[in-house]
């Protein structure tokens, strides 16, 4: 990693460095969806009493609900 870096600081070309930048942009994208998407499944969509309520329900009376 230090070697491309210094790479990029000793390079002169233009191009080059344009297409660095450009890659650079893709992997900060990148990074912004991945941490989107783990900061939504990182938390329940529902509160734990509220998901699990009827299954607890007939755990604790299953003839109640026949």
């Amino acid at each position: 990693m230090d070697q491309l870096l210094d790479r990029m600081v000793e390079t002169g070309s233009a191009t080059v460095m344009s297409a660095f930048e450009k890659r650079i942009d893709i992997l900060q994208k990148d990074q912004m969806i991945l941490e989107e998407k783990l900061a939504r499944t990182a938390r329940p969509e529902r509160p734990f009493d509220e998901m699990y309520r009827t299954a607890l329900h007939f755990l604790s009376n299953p003839s109640g609900l026949c």
